[in-house]
């Protein structure tokens, strides 16, 4: 009997709107399309089944690691690539085939390019940033965590040349999830079985309902407990809680933040566009003694600008080292009425592709 070398494993409930698009980008570079369906009320299991999928069920408990645990058991390919319904297969830059073509002793660390929404100068843009997560997974290695789920294995990690795109977290995306996240990290509060990274997500599952002192005392727990960890999440909690600190003006412990990380992100683009928002709500916070925050917002930009974009393949968002921090700069000197700055910076911003 012949096995498959690679199979696409993914979860889903009422992933009617984007489903085809995952398994037509991996249509002919796996050997086997395993998908679980939890409870959806849509067309999520007919279009699976149309699309040549092996479908199976599994019964929610408010439990990803039971579910992605389930679907893993559903193949014997020794490499199963894991994707959900709001991803895609970037077919034209993915050697799918010659990664599994090794033997599946490491695990598979795919580029992933989220697509998210955010206010940028005064308006709503749909943003991208880059990160690395493990999804090539050999047979054997399972999943723990209710949430936020982590591979679980002692074997070594290797970036291999797949990516994929996620649209999971624009606006309208995490709108029809609704409270689902919310809800489980909440429980796990409950049951104190939070730590330092769930404290985070549950941090940001707040900011996005608009909860946003809970979402500061949160983030603040989260960073008490993470302590000097240098952990690959640390510079998203940091830029987090920097942007919620200021809406919320918790001024004092964003500016204990920022005197806490420079050194160690003093050549992040990323940290310094936090650190120029964050400073542009304490100006507007503080009309009164703004414009002490100028000459800070200013070098802020600027050196997001001088620092440039990360290398390709390196995580971040796209822009804050061109684009985005020119856009910042054009609006303080739009609105501090240097109108020489104000063009050079909006040319700038103008010229730079969007993602």
């Amino acid at each position: 009997m012949h096995l498959p070398a690679v199979a696409l494993v993914a979860i889903v409930k009422d992933e009617a709107r984007s489903l085809y698009r995952l398994l037509d980008s991996v249509r002919g570079l796996v050997d086997e399309m395993v998908v679980v369906d939890t409870g959806s009320h849509d067309d999520t299991v007919a279009i699976a089944r149309a699309a040549g999928a092996k479908v199976s069920y599994f019964e929610w408990i408010s439990d990803f690691a039971a579910a992605r645990n389930f679907a893993l058991s559903q193949t014997r390919a020794p490499w199963r690539l894991v994707l959900d319904a709001d991803e895609w297969l970037d077919r034209d830059t993915s050697d799918l085939r010659a990664v599994c073509a090794e033997a599946p002793t490491f695990v598979g660390r795919i580029a992933r390019s989220d697509r998210f929404d955010s206010d940028v100068a005064g308006r709503r843009e749909t943003l991208v940033s880059r990160v690395w997560i493990s999804r090539l997974l050999p047979i054997g290695v399972t999943y723990s965590g209710a949430i936020h789920e982590q591979v679980v294995h002692d074997l070594p990690t290797q970036l291999v040349p797949l990516h994929v795109f996620h649209d999971g977290y624009e606006d309208q995306q995490l709108a029809r999830k609704g409270d689902r996240n919310l809800e489980i990290l909440a429980q796990l509060a409950d049951r104190g079985s939070s730590n330092a990274y769930l404290d985070y997500q549950y941090a940001k599952e707040l900011e996005r309902k608009g909860e946003l002192a809970a979402a500061a005392e949160r983030y603040a727990r989260s960073l008490s407990a993470l302590g000097a960890d240098d952990t690959p999440w640390r510079e998203g909690l940091i830029c987090a809680a920097l942007g919620v600190f200021g809406r919320v003006r918790a001024f004092d412990a964003a500016f204990e933040l920022i005197d806490h990380e420079t050194a160690r992100y003093a050549n992040s683009a990323d940290f310094w566009f936090c650190v120029g928002s964050f400073l542009m709500d304490a100006a507007q916070a503080n009309p009164q003694i703004g414009a002490q925050f100028l000459g800070p917002i200013e070098n802020a930009f600027l050196r997001c600008l001088e620092i440039g974009e990360r290398a390709d393949g390196a995580e971040g968002v796209v822009g804050r080292g061109s684009f985005l921090a020119a856009q910042n700069l054009h609006a303080l000197y739009v609105a501090t009425g240097r109108e020489t700055k104000a063009r050079e910076y909006a040319s700038l911003a103008m010229r730079t592709p969007r993602p």
